[in-house]
């Protein structure tokens, strides 16, 4: 039997991430669905198209085009740049998610 890490998903209304409690979707979904998608840009932007629809309604604390960059705008770029963002979105004395050296993007 083949044990699966621990599936990121949202917590909402929040729209934290109910594993590491980061802004869904966080570093490790994000890997999570490049890999299901096979990189596929398009195919990630479709995939994530509902959740963002109901983001948009429930997250009152962010404009459309700030929960529009959250939930696709790292859809096409590589991992080094998600690691930077999510490093500038951490509240003060939190730790920032690491990146993977083993992966690619």
């Amino acid at each position: 039997m083949t044990d699966y890490p621990p599936l990121h998903g949202p917590s909402r209304p929040e729209w934290t991430c109910v594993v590491c409690a980061e802004p869904w979707p966080c570093l490790v979904r994000k890997r999570q669905l490049r890999e299901l998608c096979q990189g596929d840009v398009r195919a990630l932007v479709r995939y994530l198209g509902p959740y963002l629809s109901v983001a948009r309604t429930e997250i009152e604390a962010a404009t459309a085009d700030e929960v529009t960059e959250r939930f696709v705008g790292w859809c096409g770029r590589p991992l080094a740049v998600w690691v930077v963002t999510e490093r500038r979105r951490q509240p003060p004395g939190r730790p920032a998610p690491e990146a993977d050296p083993g992966r690619t993007p």
